[in-house]
Formats: C-alpha cells, sequence, structure tokens
C-alpha cells in the first residue's frame, strides 16, 4: 500500500514533463512508472508487419509503429521474437505485455484490445491471365492457397461448402505455388500479399479480383485493462499526426496501400458528411452558389489571359515577318554581288537560292557543268546527334550509301575550305575512307568547306574529282564559287528551318504553340468528316501550380513545366499533337479514338505523371497532376471553338472535384 502511495505521489512530480500531450489518469501514470519496460512480443516471419531480417535486425511496420506509441508514453520496450503461436500464447499466459494482432471474438477472451491502428483488406490474389475467378462465387472447384494458422481459414471454411485449401508456411511459398500453378488463386492480406509479390520480382504476374472478403482491425492486444486504455490514448495522439502514419504505410507496403487507406478515410467521411447533410443542406446551396461565382471570374480571368497570349503571339508574328524581311534583303545583295561574280565567270544568268539543299546543288550544277567539266559530283554531310557527320546530299543519286554518317572527333575537319590533290590525300583519315565508300571510288581530288553558322560546325560541302589531277586557275574560281554558292544555299536553308521552329512551337517547353496547334485540330476535323472516324480534342490544368510558383519561384515552375511537358510527350503516340496552350494549360489531340477511350488514356497519363514527377522533385515532395477536360469530334460538334468551350466547362467541373477531395483530405 505504501509503495503503491509513493508511486502515485512521485507520477504527479514529473506529470508535466511526461504526459503533456497524452493525459492519462493518476493510477495510469503510476502503472507506466511501475512497469518501465513494457515486453512486447513479436512474430518472427511476420512481414512486412514484423519480422526478423537477415542480419538479425527486428523489423516491420508494427514494430516503427509501436517505437513512436513508446515515444509518445516516455517507455521503453524489448522486443522479443517468437513465433505466432507463441506470440498468442505470451498474452494468454501474461508472458508479454503487449502484442499486435487482428481482434477476434475468440482472442477477445482473454486478451484487452486497443482501438484498431490499421484496417487491412483480405484479398482474392490470381494470375494475370485467369478468366474463371472473379469472386468468393468461383472458388467452389479452386484450388485456394492460404497461411497456416490464419483467420482466412476460418472464414473459407463457413463461406463455402467443403473448399480446397492448401495452407502453407510462409506467404512466399504461397506467392510461387501460384506462379508454378500448383494453386489457383491466393487469398490473404493484400499488404502482406503485395509485399511478397514485389520482393520476389512476380508483381506484374499477378491481379486482385472481386470485392474484399473482409477487413481486419489490427490492434495491440495486452492482458492489462489499464494498459489497454493507456496505449488507447496513445494511438489517438499518434492518429493526429496522419503524415507520420503515411510515411510508415508507403514504406512498408508501397503507394498501393496508402492510396486504400487513404480512400477508406474519404469512404468514412463521406458517411459522417451524409448523416449531417441534412441539417446542413441550406449552407451548401450558398457555398455551391459563391463556389460558381469564383468558377466564372476564374473562367473570366482566363479568357482575358488567353486574349492576350493571342496579342503577344501576334506581336511575334510581326517580328518574324521583320526578320523575314531583312533576310530577303540580304538575298537580293547577295544576288547582286554574284551577278558580279558571275559576270566575270561568264554565267548567262543569275543563280536564284532553292528552299531545298537538292535544289540549291541542281541549280548550281546546271549553271556551272560548261565551266568544269571535271567536277565529278557533290556531296553535303550535315551534323547530327552526338558529334555524327550524317550524309545529307549525294548529287549521283544512283551511286548507293553503304553508311550514312561517321564520327566527328575522329576526322580532320577543315576550320575554312580546303581543297587536295594526288598524293596529299590523308587516307588513313575517316573522312577520306567515307567518302571514297560512299562513291565507290578513291577521289584524285578533293574540295572540303565546311559550313559553321554561330561559330558552330552545321555542315560540310564536298566536291569530288576522281580523274582530275590538276585544276586551271579559272577552274579554281568555279569550284570556290560553287562552294560559296552552297554555303549560302546551307546558310538559308537552316535560318528558314530555325523561323518555322520558333513561329511554330513554344519557346519553354518546346511543345507546339497554340496558333499551330488549332490549325491542326480543324484539319483533323475536317479529315474525319470525310473519311470517318472519330477523335478527342482535351485541355488540362496543373493542380495547385500556383501554389508551386509561389513557395519556389518562377523560375522553378518554368522547369517543373519543362519536366511535365518531356513526360507527357513520351505518353502520346507519334500521330496525337500536344500543345502549349497558355500559362499551365496544355492541350491534346487524339486521333481515331473515342470518349470514353479518351478518359481511360488521359487517367492512366495523369498517374504516371504524378508517379514520375515524384521521382524528379521528392526531395521537395513535390508531385504534380492535373485536372482535365475532353470532347469528341465530330460526334459532339464539328466547330472547334464550340469543342474548345465543352472540354473547358469539364475541365473546371473536374479542378472542383479535386478541390472538393483537397478539403476533405485534410478535414
Amino acid at each position: 500500500m505504501k509503495k503503491y502511495i509513493f508511486l502515485i505521489f512521485f507520477s504527479f512530480s514529473i506529470s508535466v514533463v511526461l504526459w503533456s500531450d497524452v493525459q492519462l489518469t493518476v493510477p495510469e501514470k503510476a502503472y507506466l512508472i511501475e512497469h518501465k519496460v513494457l515486453i512486447y512480443a513479436i512474430d518472427r516471419a511476420g512481414q512486412p508487419f514484423e519480422f526478423v531480417d537477415e542480419s538479425g535486425e527486428l523489423r516491420g511496420f508494427c514494430i516503427d509503429y509501436a517505437r513512436d506509441i513508446a515515444d509518445i508514453l516516455g517507455i521503453n520496450l524489448t522486443l522479443k521474437p517468437m513465433g505466432w503461436n507463441d506470440v498468442v500464447k505470451s498474452i494468454e499466459n501474461k508472458t508479454a505485455d503487449m502484442a499486435d494482432m487482428y481482434y477476434s471474438k475468440k482472442r477477445a477472451r482473454f486478451a484487452y484490445f486497443t482501438s484498431s491502428f490499421l484496417k487491412i483488406e483480405v484479398r482474392l490474389i490470381v494470375k494475370k491471365d485467369n478468366s474463371t475467378i472473379f469472386g468468393i462465387k468461383d472458388l467452389k472447384n479452386a484450388k485456394i492457397g492460404t497461411l497456416k494458422g490464419d483467420f482466412s481459414n476460418e472464414y473459407l471454411k463457413d463461406k463455402l461448402k467443403n473448399p480446397h485449401i492448401l495452407s502453407y508456411d510462409t506467404p512466399s511459398n504461397i506467392v510461387k505455388a501460384l506462379d508454378t500453378g500448383e494453386i489457383n488463386v491466393m487469398v490473404g492480406d493484400y499488404p502482406t500479399m503485395l509485399y511478397f509479390t514485389q520482393n520476389l520480382h512476380m508483381r506484374d504476374k499477378f491481379k486482385t479480383v472481386g470485392s474484399p472478403l473482409y477487413t481486419g482491425n489490427l490492434c495491440f492486444a495486452t492482458h492489462s485493462l489499464i494498459l489497454r486504455d493507456i496505449l488507447n490514448k496513445a494511438v489517438k495522439e499518434f492518429e493526429r499526426y496522419p503524415a507520420r502514419k503515411d510515411t510508415l504505410i508507403k514504406k512498408w507496403f508501397g503507394e498501393a496501400i496508402l492510396e486504400a487507406e487513404k480512400k477508406m478515410k474519404r469512404f468514412r467521411m463521406t458517411v459522417f458528411i451524409l448523416l449531417i447533410t441534412v441539417a446542413t443542406i441550406a449552407v451548401l446551396f450558398v457555398v455551391q452558389f459563391v463556389w460558381n461565382r469564383i468558377l466564372e471570374k476564374r473562367v473570366t480571368e482566363k479568357t482575358k489571359e488567353i486574349g492576350q497570349a493571342n496579342k503577344n503571339l501576334n506581336l511575334m508574328n510581326e517580328e518574324l515577318r521583320s526578320s523575314m524581311e531583312e533576310i530577303e534583303d540580304s538575298n537580293r545583295q547577295l544576288e547582286y554581288y554574284y551577278s558580279i561574280l558571275y559576270t566575270l565567270l561568264g554565267l548567262s544568268e543569275a543563280l536564284f537560292f532553292s528552299p531545298d539543299i537538292e535544289g540549291t546543288v541542281e541549280n548550281v550544277l546546271k549553271e556551272t557543268s560548261d565551266k568544269i567539266e571535271k567536277l565529278d559530283g557533290i556531296m553535303i554531310l550535315e551534323k547530327g546527334k552526338e558529334n555524327k557527320m550524317e550524309l545529307r546530299f549525294v548529287s549521283n543519286r544512283h551511286i548507293p550509301i553503304p553508311d550514312t554518317y561517321f564520327d566527328i572527333q575522329k576526322s580532320a575537319i577543315p576550320e575554312d575550305i580546303l581543297i587536295t590533290y594526288p598524293g596529299k590525300h590523308h587516307i588513313t583519315n575517316p573522312l577520306f575512307a567515307f567518302i571514297s565508300k560512299v562513291i565507290g571510288a578513291s577521289p584524285r581530288i578533293l574540295v572540303y568547306d565546311p559550313i559553321y553558322i554561330n561559330e558552330n560546325l552545321k555542315a560540310l560541302n564536298v566536291l569530288y574529282f576522281l580523274k582530275a589531277d590538276s585544276l586551271e586557275p579559272i577552274e579554281l574560281d568555279v569550284v570556290k564559287f560553287i562552294s560559296t554558292q552552297l554555303k549560302a544555299g546551307y546558310k538559308m536553308y537552316y535560318q528558314m528551318k530555325e523561323l518555322k521552329e520558333m513561329v511554330e512551337h513554344d519557346t519553354l517547353t518546346g511543345l507546339y504553340n497554340r496558333k499551330v496547334f488549332e490549325g491542326i485540330c480543324q484539319r483533323e476535323i475536317a479529315r474525319t468528316l470525310r473519311y470517318g472516324g472519330t477523335g478527342v480534342f482535351v485541355i488540362l490544368d496543373l493542380n495547385d501550380f500556383k501554389e508551386v510558383n509561389d513557395i519556389y519561384g518562377h523560375l522553378f515552375g518554368d522547369q517543373v513545366l519543362i519536366e511535365v511537358a518531356k513526360i507527357l510527350k513520351t505518353k502520346v503516340r507519334d500521330v496525337d499533337v500536344i500543345s502549349r496552350y497558355g500559362g499551365d494549360e496544355i492541350a491534346i489531340l487524339f486521333t481515331g479514338i473515342t470518349y470514353d477511350q479518351g478518359i481511360i488514356k488521359m487517367d492512366m497519363m495523369n498517374s504516371q505523371l504524378q508517379r514520375e514527377s515524384y521521382d524528379i522533385y521528392k526531395e521537395k515532395g513535390i508531385s504534380i497532376s492535373f485536372s482535365y477536360g475532353l470532347s469528341e469530334f465530330p460526334t459532339e460538334d464539328i466547330d472547334y471553338d464550340e469543342l474548345f468551350r465543352k472540354a473547358d466547362i469539364r475541365l473546371y467541373e473536374m479542378k472542383k472535384k479535386w478541390h472538393r477531395a483537397q478539403e476533405e483530405d485534410k478535414d
């Protein structure tokens, strides 16, 4: 008695320090002071909830959870690994203070259970090619794999008449049995089966079917009523920090179980909301009215932004037109200067550049063929990816091309025009070997003329002579003239190509801009009207992208947009078109699919974007998702503006649902 009074007095003196968060009664505090270390019985092979790993370390979800509970209470735990049957007996015989297990009426006869800290679904899992089992009703003639001693054995015997059950010692043996065909279906805790299929690299071989057989409540069990009450309060305190619990769930079970847990929370919240709906219906009408007004305002703002973007695009087009005029002026000056050279060389008329390389070469050869009969051919090599020089054009089209590129770094590329004569060729140079291979003979005279744009090597002109041993002065002038013409023609072609890229693509993401996208959509609508078929127009908007800009700055936000564009671009087909529509809005045109197929495609892309963006920005905890709206043509409409309007309305309806779900998760 004196000892008990002393413990009560001592607990009062330190209560402010130890139990500032968990409100314990005086007897509860005294109990913890008397039991400074609690014995926690664990299953040594209960992956992923609790187990002893290969290094002898005790690990698992329940162990991490129990340690957090111990930290909340300010106590120590002694973990004792043993077989599962011994865990149950240790609580029944009072040789351990606590353990974790599912609640059942049978176990409640000898143990006190806390409230559930994790709800686990028991599911049916089959091979992906299964076409006979879709639920519990299909298990009559099936071979069913279960874990020895698991409650699922009792459940199946109660629900089915003489079920063919094969029990295994470990979950991994069940997974292997399903893989080899020894059983047709496995029944067990979904997190456990998911954990073992992942560890055995068999996740992609299986799927779940039907609805959950039942949901088990994972609790702490103890033989002490007062300890049960203490643990209940600690569990309640821990549940106030869902982020920590989500971290544990994700660590041990993965995203799939975390999502299931969140769905269960949302379900419970939905039930609660339904119970109070009658009393709050008037308020909801007011909220709905206000929200609609906010949406109308946002649509108006977006419309203004799109209008401003159109103005900016028009200004850019004006600047591009001005640049084109400057290029044309430069070309006229070049034609004037070259006309003087034409006169000196005795050419009959001025040469005109062609918009393509082939046309330029043909024009040059046509005008100069009578001035230099020794020339056998012209080739143009263009710099490609990874320092590869690729064959762009050969004037003698009948020549077979055995190889199409060579490595620049291993070849001697001159800095200016270079003419080599017999005896001066670098036979070991891969460039000479490449040219010889392309034309099928070793040239006697070679003229190399590199083309640099902004000090970067872009292409190489090569004129080759197979029989000539020398060139006259006038022939040298013609050769240099031809090479200069080709160089000027290539530069014009390259500039036109870059201008076309600038006009058609968004400068930040590299996606098509809005104007080009609209033109493609209108042509595709016309094509479906003429030849039949359907297509889908999609407009998507990134969720909470404003918060990314506000927290991390607009430069980081631009980088996120670039990464999002790269990810989405890899998820569409070559025949589909993707465009940056404005701000954080992206538009996609899917050809040859229906509205329902478009929804499936967009939901899959949304999941992939969330996963891949989190992999990139996981240090900041950022995962990018989007809301979207789509419309089908020509089924719903053939007018582009009307298709956009319908898709835009559906986008904001989805955005509204997404915001509502976010608010529910916060609650």
